[in-house]
């Protein structure tokens, strides 16, 4: 596993990674958060573009949350609205799953064993991975 081209997609250092390990979300961490909020309302798109303010994040809206043990990786046949078919490619682990971008595809692997940190939205949809480390 490259941890370095994994650390740049997920935009994390060992700062960010030190504070998930402590609990914590750093500030950048918060403004991702506020950002993925933030889309999900039209005020929130005004925001994006420079139109309207910031909401600040609302804590009850998130949980930072932490998965641990191996990855397992599984293939889904999708299809776009066009009928463009296409793989997606899923990681879970212990139960939490995620999209694996294709960028990540073969640099996270099956059976590699991590920990991950990342945003639960409270609201059903997918985390948001923040930070993770491998386990030896």
């Amino acid at each position: 596993m490259d941890d370095q081209v994994i650390r740049d997609f997920y935009e994390f250092d060992d700062g960010d990674l030190y504070a998930n390990q402590m609990g914590q979300l750093t500030e950048k961490q918060l403004r991702m958060a506020q950002a993925r909020l933030s889309t999900k309302s039209l005020g929130g798109i005004l925001s994006l573009v420079g139109l309207g303010k910031p909401k600040p994040v609302d804590q009850s809206q998130h949980a930072l949350k932490r998965v641990q043990g191996p990855v397992q990786i599984s293939e889904i046949q999708a299809s776009s609205s066009r009928g463009h078919h296409y793989t997606e490619y899923h990681m879970q682990i212990e139960g939490v799953e995620f999209v694996l971008d294709d960028e990540l595809v073969g640099l996270i692997n099956q059976d590699d064993h991590c920990i991950f940190y990342y945003l639960d939205f409270l609201d059903g949809s997918e985390g948001l991975i923040l930070s993770m480390e491998r386990i030896p």
